[in-house]
């Protein structure tokens, strides 16, 4: 999973938006 979010070049704190706005 961490290949797929640096492949799309997000951040720590996209990853934490994104995660938050999935749930």
């Amino acid at each position: 999973m961490l290949i797929y979010l640096l492949r799309h070049g997000l951040t720590q704190e996209n990853l934490e938006k994104r995660y938050q706005g999935r749930r």
